[in-house]
């Protein structure tokens, strides 16, 4: 049986990230098992993933965010701070189905809003957060947070995205239960909030209008942040999200061909990469109209890992790793045009830093 080095283990384990000392080590054994999980006729089966149940003193040890995904049921931690009281905070939201009031009318997700809080933002903003649970395949759907006034109609808003714990890495997988939040600036006090939802494609996708001078009749362009900014995981809380845009400097209409983009997040260290998470970025088949583009919004990163830790701070950058050759046809025209990917992105890396 293999032998396991861990910290402190108490009642189930939550795989964190976290410094371990000689003082506080033990021993363990990795125990391979089938946990399932009986609730009344439902049968679920943990899965641990990469994180190891093991055996210490005849005990065995699950990971608590495995078992409680199990159960239906949300975990969240937060490194040791003053807030914590210099502890490591692990928060178990253990929820039923009353719980999820709000739904969206076609029954995609479903919102258990906990908190409503000022920000420190001078246009008073309010940040909105709870818990979301997806009920159906999110796949390129994109939420937006309306509020309500006492009459039923929707109030005069500003939302920015709806930051859905761990979505840009791990995705949004049916009975997910996630925590959420989002910042509005709206004026007086609503009686309650509803769900909107859109294709990711048309509600982060644009047609506008592109200057003339480009002698290229097609191109990528990849953009987000101001990289001259260093972010602070505490204040800022996640990165402003990037979008990829295919340009069409044509008079005529092109059909561009299906094409999946890899968007990346790394840790810049000792002149190397270290990938962070992995994000696909899929374009569809699309007409373009002549001298337009065609965009999709990548998803906020709230700087954690694909493993759902929060990363420490340091220098990191956002990128993209396209396909070696595109393809697209002219309206008219029933010739395949393949060109190479590099020679048309007007940038595929930007780098920051990131602080405490």
């Amino acid at each position: 049986m293999k032998k396991f080095i861990g910290g402190v283990i108490c009642g189930i384990v939550l795989s964190i990230s976290m410094t371990s000392f000689a003082t506080n080590e033990v021993i363990a054994c990795l125990f391979p098992s089938k946990i399932m999980i009986h609730i009344g006729d439902t049968v679920k089966e943990i899965n641990a993933g990469g994180d190891p149940i093991i055996n210490y003193n005849n005990r065995v040890y699950i990971p608590l965010k495995s078992f409680s995904n199990a159960m239906g049921s949300y975990v969240t931690y937060q490194a040791p701070s003053a807030s914590t009281e210099n502890l490591n905070k692990i928060d178990v939201y253990v929820v039923g189905e009353k719980d999820f009031p709000i739904q969206d009318p076609d029954g995609y997700v479903s919102l258990n809003i906990i908190n409503i809080k000022s920000t420190n933002d001078p246009s008073n903003a309010k940040e909105v957060s709870g818990l979301i649970r997806i009920n159906k395949n999110m796949n390129d759907k994109f939420i937006e947070i309306i509020p309500i006034d006492n009459t039923g109609k929707e109030m005069s808003t500003i939302a920015f995205p709806v930051i859905i714990d761990d979505e840009l890495f791990q995705g949004l997988n049916i009975g997910n239960i996630r925590t959420f939040s989002v910042e509005m600036n709206y004026e007086g006090e609503p009686s309650s909030y509803k769900i909107k939802l859109s294709d990711r494609n048309t509600i982060g996708s644009f047609y506008g209008a592109v200057g003339y001078g480009s002698t290229d009749p097609t191109g990528f362009f990849f953009g987000g942040i101001d990289s001259t900014k260093t972010l602070s995981i505490s204040k800022d809380r996640w990165m402003d999200n990037f979008s990829l845009s295919v340009i069409n400097h044509l008079e005529k209409n092109i059909t561009f061909k299906p094409l999946n983009v890899e968007y990346q997040i790394v840790q810049v260290k000792d002149g190397k990469d270290n990938l962070i998470g992995t994000y696909n970025v899929s374009i569809p088949e699309i007409i373009i109209p002549g001298r337009s583009m065609y965009g999709i919004d990548i998803p906020v990163w709230n700087f954690k890992d694909k493993n759902g830790n929060t990363i420490s701070a340091g220098k990191y950058a956002a990128q993209i790793k396209l396909p070696t050759y595109f393809e697209y046809y002219i309206e008219g025209s029933n010739e395949v045009i393949r060109q190479t990917a590099s020679e048309y992105v007007n940038c595929r890396r930007f780098e920051f830093n990131v602080d405490q």
